[in-house]
């Protein structure tokens, strides 16, 4: 093979096509492997970096929710305490706020630091490029949201497709897909 003709995805696409199991990826993994030449190597490297370079700094994007406090349930924003109710909260020495506290554990220190490591974290903004959250701009927030509104209407119109099939399953009283009729397979997997 050449560089020029070299294409990652049809190698692996023409072995999965070849077999009809289902491979762990790590067979699949070598098979390419020991398909692609030496010349061919730093191609393939090429093609799968990023990929790769995406799915780890995703890892680095802190899990869970970002933004406002939840809202009750007249729309507003949780209140919260006055301050005077506050301020003799926070006289007791028992009470005050983490960052005045010098003797603090390591991971009560890394839970008050959390929201600067949210502020580093990589994400991808438009045009293929990645921004630190604190450097995102409010285009880049409404682009981000959006995609995540394509990602979770893509997501949920596969769970009713999956929730379809079931009800098809039990319907027809059969144990698994395989088992329906072609002409009910057709019409739901798009034969028809």
């Amino acid at each position: 093979m050449s560089d020029i003709d070299f294409n990652l995805r049809d190698v692996i696409r023409s072995i999965i096509a070849t077999n009809s199991k289902v491979w762990p990826i790590d067979e699949v993994v070598v098979e390419v492997v020991d398909i692609i030449d030496g010349d061919d190597l730093r191609e393939a490297l090429r093609q799968a970096l990023p990929c790769l370079i995406r799915e780890i700094l995703a890892e680095h994007r802190p899990q869970g929710r970002i933004g406002l406090p939840a809202r009750n349930v007249t729309g507003r924003h949780e209140i919260r305490q006055p301050a005077a109710r506050h301020r003799d909260y926070l006289e007791s020495p028992f009470n005050r706020p983490p960052a005045t506290q010098t003797n603090g554990s390591r991971k009560g220190s890394e839970i008050r630091n959390a929201w600067q490591r949210v502020l580093d974290a990589p994400y991808a903004v438009a045009g293929g490029d990645h921004k630190r959250l604190g450097d995102c701009t409010y285009e880049d927030l409404y682009w981000m949201a959006g995609q995540l509104d394509i990602q979770s209407s893509d997501l949920q119109s596969r769970a009713r497709g999956f929730r379809e099939l079931a009800m098809l399953i039990n319907d027809h009283d059969v144990t698994t897909i395989r088992e329906l009729p072609a002409e009910v397979l057709m019409n739901a997997l798009g034969g028809k």
